[in-house]
């Protein structure tokens, strides 16, 4: 009996050690170089200005970065990449990374900083700039390389969770009732400053540490990476990027920074409209909101946050056919097709992950967040495609570029909204 006895609490000492192990949250990230190394056209204005924004030279280099997260068979990967986003190659980059880790649709967050100083993406072989075209060839292998080693160099790690603030973003919707303001259709709002309208300065920093050294740290900023103007032409990651360099150089050489955009697209940086003084059109106020940012992502970096301690790690993806409109309408028009967008979710903890394939406006991002059951939540936009912009309902009664050139109905935003909220509460 005493044989028994000892046999049967061995057995339970040796399946809760298995329990705990297989329930160990593994962290692994990994960098790589993705600066272009021929002149490629540069993406983030209209197609006419493009056609002049050939790079002269690199200012400061391209990053993709990736961070694994594991916990038994649950698994999810963050992918930030310093390009404008994957405006018709998300499925393109999707399957690849897929076909070479393993995994899911749903597990795989790719999306980038919405840098309007890198080079355009294109799968079209007949792109007037045939670099463009090889480049994009060349970035799929580095996003595989980047997953890979992010997931080989996983191990038992933590999660921390910090709040954050900087006052760099500023609402860019103002109220104008000239009509030699651009754009001319009619509207009330223009694109400038106005330091009334709503902003979301607040963000989240996600610590992440492993016993391997490989340490992490993601946040998400609201408002557009554009601080250089449409007459620059050297590479940049603009003012996210300077701050994901600042970040790592300061911390150390294992540390990996990943910038995301959160929802901001009707948020500027706040030195695009006011009229500075450049010298080749590279502004010192990028460096300047850079460093700003990268500071209090360090500090808070630094500071004792908030543990998170997953049991599992849950994803899903919700690829939803949204009401279109014409360019020249601003109601939905029932007689074009429905336009796709991507809404994927995941959640480690107490800590939501919403990615969206949009240019999303802020009053979106705070809509989620409100009502999100979740007590983080750290919305990301241009993640898993680039659909362009969408905007609350009432902007179309207003008007301006954030209407003019998206291709959604009224009614699209609040469908979004609800999608996201819907799959935050079936994993909460």
């Amino acid at each position: 009996m005493k044989i028994i006895t000892f046999l049967f609490a061995m057995f339970l000492i040796i399946g809760n050690g298995a329990c705990k192990d297989s329930s160990k949250l593994l962290v692994g990230t990994a960098k790589v170089n993705i600066t272009p190394d021929e002149p490629v056209i540069l993406a983030g204005y209209p197609g006419w200005m493009q056609s002049k924004r050939v790079s002269e030279g690199i200012h400061d280099s391209l990053y993709c970065r990736a961070t694994f997260l594991k916990i038994g068979d649950d698994k999810v990967l963050l992918i930030s990449s310093d390009l404008i986003g994957n405006y018709t190659t998300y499925e393109f980059f999707r399957d690849a990374i897929m076909e070479n880790t393993g995994l899911k649709a749903d597990e795989v967050f790719l999306s980038c900083t919405h840098t309007h100083s890198g080079p355009v993406i294109t799968s079209d072989e007949e792109y007037k700039n045939t670099n463009n075209y090889k480049y994009t060839q060349k970035l799929k292998n580095h996003f595989i390389e980047a997953a890979n080693k992010a997931m080989a160099v996983a191990s038992p790690g933590s999660l921390e969770m910090n709040n954050a603030y900087a006052p760099i973003g500023v609402n860019r919707r103002i109220l104008v009732f000239s009509p030699d303001r651009w754009p001319h259709d009619g509207g009330l709002v223009k694109m400038g400053r106005n330091s009334q309208g709503l902003t979301d300065n607040e963000f989240l920093v996600l610590k992440m540490t492993n016993e391997n050294g490989n340490d992490a740290c993601l946040f998400n900023y609201s408002c557009h990476n554009r601080s250089l103007n449409a007459k620059n032409k050297m590479i940049s990651s603009d003012f996210f990027g300077v701050s994901e360099q600042l970040i790592e150089k300061i911390i150390g050489e294992d540390m990996v920074a990943s910038a995301f955009a959160g929802a901001s697209g009707d948020i500027d940086p706040y030195c695009v409209t006011t009229g500075f003084n450049t010298e080749n059109y590279w502004t010192p106020e990028t460096e300047l909101m850079g460093a700003m940012l990268g500071q209090e992502v360090i500090t808070r970096y630094r500071s004792e946050g908030s543990q998170i301690n997953p049991n599992s790690i849950k994803t899903a993806i919700s690829e939803m056919k949204l009401p279109a409109r014409k360019y020249d309408e601003y109601i939905t028009n029932d007689s074009l097709p429905k336009v796709g967008l991507n809404v994927t979710v995941a959640s480690i903890g107490e800590v939501a992950i919403i990615g969206l394939s949009c240019e999303a406006a802020v009053e979106i991002g705070m809509a989620i967040k409100d009502a999100s059951p979740f007590k983080y939540n750290f919305i990301i936009t241009h993640c898993n495609g680039s659909s362009g912009y969408l905007s609350p309902k009432e902007f179309y009664k207003e008007r301006g570029y954030e209407v003019f050139i998206s291709p959604f109905g009224p009614e699209a935003a609040d469908l979004v909204v609800k999608e996201a909220l819907n799959l935050l509460y079936q994993q909460h």
